[in-house]
This record gives C-alpha cells, sequence and structure tokens, in this order.
C-alpha cells in the first residue's frame, strides 16, 4: 500500500522541475523522470574545448513573475554576487535587409515606402480581431487567418515567406496559431508617436507595436548568471529537489502504463527502460499526450501519426572581436537567411570571458532531406545582418544539433494533439497535463503561472482520495 500522495511526474524540463518542488514542498512523495544527463530540458548549457566557453541551447532570460510563491520557488537561491538582474533586456531583428535594434518586432518600412503606405493603412482600418477565428473549425487555416486579420498584403509580403522560412509550408497548410511560436502579432508602422496615438483603439492595438521594446516595460526583472550559462539555474533548481527529498531518476525514460487491476481509468505503475517499476496515486505528465496513449496502449494511438519536426541546430562561436550590435539577442525573420534566432553572451553578461566573445546562432532546417548550412554560411551571416564587424574572426566553432525537433503546427497536428489531450482526460482519472504539452498554453511565463494556479488543486484532490481509500 502506498503512503498518500504519490506522484510520478514524467519530463525533468522546467514544467517538470516545477511541479515536482511544489508537490514536495506540500508533502507529497514525489519521482521525477527525465530521458536525459540532467534535469532541465532545453534550458541547459554545455562547454566546449574550454571550461569557460559555455553556450546555452538557445536563449533563455528567466524573468520574475511577480507571485510570491512561485518566485521564491524559482528564483529563491539566485543572489546579486553571482546573478545578472536584468530590468530590461535589448532584443531586436533582422527582417527583409534590415537589422532593428531597437524593437523585436519587423518593421513594415523594411518593405518600401509604397507597400508600408499600403499595408499600414489596412491595419488601421480593419474591424476588431475575429473573436474565436483560431478556434474555428471548418478547416481553417493560417492564409485564411492572416487574411482576415492583417488583409492580403500582410499574408503575401510578409507572413508567407516568414513562414516558409520557419516551417517549410505554404500559409494555407499550417494552423492559424502557428504564427505564435515567432512572435508575430504586432508590427511597426507609420512613426512612434503617430503609434503611440494609434495603439489607443484596441482593435489597432492588437496589430501595430510600440517602436521600442522599452516602451511601457515597468518592473520587469530577468535572472543571468555572470559566469557560465543558463544551466546554472536549473542546476540549482536541481539540487533544491533533492534536497526535498524527490527521487530523481535520469538516463530513463517510461516504457509502459499501467492501470489498477479492475479500474482502467486509474494509472498506477511506470515501467522504466532500465526495468524500474515506479507506483504512483497521480501522474503529472508534461510531455506530448500522444505518447501517454501509447503507452498505455490506448485504442486511439495507432491511429495518431508521429507529427513532423523542423530541425534544431546550434552554431557555436568564439570570436576575436566583441560583438558591433548592443543587442542581448535577436531573431532573424528574413528569408534569405539561413540564421533563426542569435544569442551575444558578451551583451548579456556585461563582459568577455577569458579574452574573447562567444555568440549562439539558433537555425531551423524544415525540410526533410535538405541538409544543415555550413558553419562558414552562418558565420557569413552574422557580419551580413550587422552583429559583428567584416574583420572578426572565428577563434574556435562548434555545431550542434539537438534531439528535439521543433514541431510543424499544421492544422492536423494541432487537431491530433487536441484529440490526445482529450481523450487523456476523458479516459484516466488520476493524470493531469502540464507546460507546453497541457493544451492551454505556451510561453514559459504561462507554462509556469499555470502550475502555480492548477497544482495545488490536483493535489488537494489526490489527497482527499487517498485519505478516502480510493487513490491507491
Amino acid at each position: 500500500m502506498l503512503p498518500p500522495c504519490s506522484f510520478l511526474v514524467a519530463g525533468g524540463g522546467i514544467a517538470g522541475m516545477l511541479s515536482a518542488r511544489t508537490l514536495a514542498e506540500a508533502g507529497a512523495r514525489v519521482t521525477i523522470v527525465e530521458r536525459n544527463a540532467a534535469l532541465g530540458g532545453l534550458l541547459a548549457s554545455r562547454t566546449f574545448e574550454r571550461e569557460e566557453w559555455v553556450f546555452d541551447y538557445g536563449t533563455h532570460l528567466p524573468e520574475k513573475l511577480g507571485i510570491a510563491d512561485l518566485d521564491r520557488r524559482l528564483f529563491g537561491r539566485i543572489t546579486s554576487e553571482e546573478w545578472l538582474q536584468i530590468p530590461f533586456y535589448k532584443t531586436g531583428n533582422y527582417a527583409f535587409g534590415q537589422l532593428n535594434e531597437i524593437s523585436g518586432n519587423i518593421s513594415l518600412h523594411s518593405l518600401g515606402k509604397e507597400l508600408h503606405d499600403s499595408i499600414s493603412s489596412t491595419l488601421i482600418q480593419f474591424p476588431d480581431p475575429v473573436a474565436g477565428f483560431e478556434e474555428a473549425g471548418g478547416g481553417a487555416n493560417l492564409k485564411d487567418y492572416v487574411t482576415a486579420q492583417y488583409g492580403q498584403q500582410m499574408a503575401e509580403h510578409v507572413f508567407s515567406p516568414i513562414m516558409k522560412k520557419f516551417y517549410g509550408h505554404e500559409l494555407s497548410e499550417l494552423s492559424p496559431v502557428a504564427h505564435h511560436t515567432f512572435g508575430l502579432f504586432r508590427f511597426l508602422a507609420y512613426d512612434p508617436e503617430s503609434s503611440i496615438k494609434l495603439k489607443e483603439n484596441p482593435a489597432i492595438d492588437s496589430r501595430l507595436a510600440f517602436h521600442s521594446s522599452s516602451h511601457g516595460v515597468v518592473g520587469r526583472t530577468s535572472y543571468y548568471p555572470r559566469t557560465g550559462g543558463i544551466g546554472e539555474w536549473t542546476r540549482l533548481l536541481a539540487e533544491d529537489l533533492e534536497a526535498l527529498g524527490v527521487q530523481v531518476i535520469t538516463e530513463d525514460s517510461i516504457t509502459a502504463l499501467a492501470a489498477e487491476p479492475g479500474d482502467s481509468r486509474r494509472l498506477c505503475s511506470a515501467t522504466l527502460k532500465s526495468g524500474k517499476v515506479v507506483n504512483f496515486n497521480h501522474l503529472i505528465w508534461t510531455l506530448p499526450a500522444a505518447m501517454l496513449l501509447r503507452l498505455t496502449g490506448h485504442a486511439e494511438a495507432a491511429q495518431m501519426t508521429a507529427p513532423k519536426h523542423s530541425r534544431i541546430s546550434l552554431y557555436h562561436f568564439v570570436l576575436d572581436k566583441p560583438p558591433v550590435s548592443p543587442l542581448f539577442y535577436m531573431t532573424c525573420f528574413d528569408p534569405e537567411m539561413e540564421t533563426f534566432r542569435v544569442t551575444l553572451y558578451d551583451n548579456v553578461q556585461g563582459t568577455p570571458v577569458d579574452g574573447v566573445h562567444r555568440i549562439t546562432v539558433e537555425v531551423l532546417t524544415p525540410t526533410a532531406g535538405r541538409a544543415t548550412p555550413s558553419i562558414e554560411k552562418i558565420f557569413n551571416e552574422l557580419s551580413q545582418i550587422g552583429l559583428i564587424s567584416s574583420d572578426t574572426k572565428a577563434i574556435a566553432s562548434f555545431q550542434d544539433e539537438l534531439s528535439v525537433g521543433f514541431p510543424i503546427f499544421t492544422p492536423a497536428f494541432i487537431n491530433q494533439t487536441k484529440l490526445a489531450q482529450s481523450l487523456v482526460e476523458r479516459d484516466y482519472s488520476n493524470v493531469s497535463l502540464f507546460g507546453r504539452n497541457g493544451g492551454s498554453v505556451f510561453f514559459m511565463r504561462d507554462v509556469l503561472v499555470d502550475i502555480h494556479d492548477r497544482l495545488p488543486m490536483v493535489m488537494e484532490e489526490t489527497t482527499a482520495l487517498a485519505n478516502a481509500g480510493t487513490g491507491r
């Protein structure tokens, strides 16, 4: 017989780690399982050649959330001696041949005066956004959505080439929410003063951006270590879990999930690849819901197809000169460039490490069979974009490919994801879905707040069932 409140957390990313800590602090017995060698997921760092040459798996600047308990769990061990507290981080973008160092939003001015004037006029004349369009049925796709919300010219000249770059698909082949991943909601147009005035209209505000990323930013604090990388954060969080008595299992994965005899709706144990069996009262699942259905042998699982992914490649550079741009990170939307996102560590941490300068470039390769670009090509793009000088030399360079890809948000993928989530919620009474795979949130802030808001209710219900003798 299990003691009350035994939880298994599947997935050791930030959603799984926060879930495990929240449960452990409430007195639950918690086991967390992660297939990689360490907890943290993509919030990880690695070194190349020298201990000082640390690179992250992409751009990560965790932000204080303004919720006392949540900030304590996430940032309680962060000190000003070892961590930078950043009130505003400089972000920009490169699109249609122009580098914007004051905003992460694409400037429609980069399209030329004629297109800018025509598109901008359309944006401010459109009615309120179509309520519920993104959730509408009837085969709605991104082309329909963008045309309805931004106009035909925006669909043709902005969204179409950008989405083709990142996803390798036409707008008509993508889900109406596919652009969310890249933050393509608002755009720069007109001049700063006119934009501020126009944004007083809620309908226009949803499409038009302030001309500076710092406009309206009040009381925001992000964190980054003074030395090393973001992996220092998840290392501290992992130490906290062990101190709280959480059983941490890494380099292992769940291969089967079993239900209680006589009650197929209640899962009770997980068999791991190593042969270990973990029993539980409640399962916290932060992985794709379709994976859970396969592991339980659900009848619907055989009908589900593996989603298509863009490959994520990382290019790390050690340079002999500092960057010429002040940006902390930037996104390259330009369809003529392979670069996706760039992190400039010198600008984040304030000083070079070991007398050299580090940059990481992320690249998405959406088409199966297409070769990833060479290191030389990506390095040359850094100077073409305007991030480094043309005479900068690479002292060392390293290429990495992540084991997890970037899902391509087609209508079929979204529909299958929603179906899998609904089947899990309908057919298993002691499973809770959290994280990006939980169905309602995507961005890190929303993921963390969702766990803070919903997990205590899960804990309360599980405790009540256990005390009643039905939660074992």
